[in-house]
């Protein structure tokens, strides 16, 4: 069976789940041109974001079992209700929501400290800005901003395959649920709520598929993903490549010119 309403759980997923952190500048701090005490402080380098909500520990919300049928050959359904009511769907959005906030607590620590190094540099005293110091500071600083950006932008990624990932699972276990309401009620087909205008309640089987899935599926294996190119390989994580190779132990160093015999008196 194809996969079932994909945009509709998508969208409701992407709508359940805190976003990472973001906004962190990928220029250098700029040389300030006047002295310290007049350069403005700079802006945090994470943007807060509120915290997403705890998973709940009251019963799970009662579910409307669905209005008498009606003989019809089209079934409409409400996906966004079933994802936010259903057992497997408040389980798959807080697991993602865990993730999220992992993920956004992994990269704060270095955010503040590259916050506090901005700071102190925008702080230098005009004085000290055309030394050798202040240049080799504030290209380390540039480097450090730029694989601090591109951990951000994976970690993004990352929960997008990791929210991917979940929709497939929540689809294959929603998928034989899905056919088995069909048949029960003779349909041939199914339409999500939110692409109809009118329809009599008679048609509306929400409730019964929400009580149905909660039989059978109550919850969705949500795992980290790390994402993939076009070519389906695992993209590696920035920062992660191997280093240039050391010289082997006991290597001869390279040898140093020899020194100009003196000349002679």
């Amino acid at each position: 069976m194809k996969k079932f309403y994909v945009a509709t759980i998508a969208m409701a997923i992407l709508a359940s789940t805190s976003a990472l952190a973001q906004t962190v500048a990928t220029q250098p701090a700029a040389r300030p041109t006047a002295p310290a005490a007049t350069v403005p402080r700079p802006a945090p380098a994470v943007a807060s974001t509120p915290a997403a909500p705890r998973p709940a520990t009251a019963a799970a919300p009662t579910v409307q079992p669905s209005a008498p049928a009606v003989t019809s050959n089209v079934v409409i359904v409400n996906m966004e209700y079933v994802l936010r009511m259903s057992d497997a769907g408040r389980d798959m959005s807080t697991k993602l929501q865990n993730i999220a906030r992992a993920m956004s607590a992994e990269l704060q620590p270095e955010a503040t400290a590259i916050d506090a190094e901005r700071t102190r540099l925008l702080a230098t005293p005009a004085s000290q800005l055309q030394t050798p110091q202040y240049a080799q500071q504030e290209e380390a600083l540039g480097r450090r901003m730029q694989l601090f950006e591109q951990k951000r932008q994976y970690a993004a990624a990352e929960l997008q395959a990791t929210r991917e990932a979940a929709l497939d699972k929540f689809q294959t276990a929603i998928s034989p649920v899905v056919q088995a309401l069909v048949t029960s009620r003779n349909a041939l087909l199914v339409l999500d709520a939110s692409t109809v205008t009118y329809y009599v309640p008679g048609v509306d089987a929400t409730g019964d598929l929400t009580i149905r899935l909660n039989a059978v599926v109550r919850t969705i294996d949500v795992v980290r993903t790390q994402p993939r190119d076009e070519a389906g390989a695992i993209v590696p994580r920035p920062g992660t490549a191997a280093p240039a190779a050391a010289p082997a132990a006991g290597a001869p160093l390279p040898r140093q010119p020899a020194a100009a015999p003196a000349p002679r008196p």
